[in-house]
């Protein structure tokens, strides 16, 4: 995840300057949403996707390996 912030601050903040806080915060949120993949699965999900999370996904199995 250091690798992430250190890579938006390099590609992003560091070659951006704007005008106010929100136009700073709407370029950082499109830049996360356009790197991030929200297909992939998460351990910290019950190895759903982000997107499946989101939307309750599908259920956890009780006891499954």
């Amino acid at each position: 995840m250091e690798n992430f912030w250190s890579t938006l601050k390099i590609e992003l903040v560091y070659r951006t300057s704007w005008r106010t806080r929100d136009e700073a915060e709407n370029a950082i949120f499109a830049y996360i949403d356009g790197w991030y993949n929200t297909r992939r699965i998460q351990k910290e999900l019950s190895y759903l996707s982000l997107d499946e999370g989101r939307v309750g996904g599908s259920p956890k199995i009780e006891g499954a390996l």
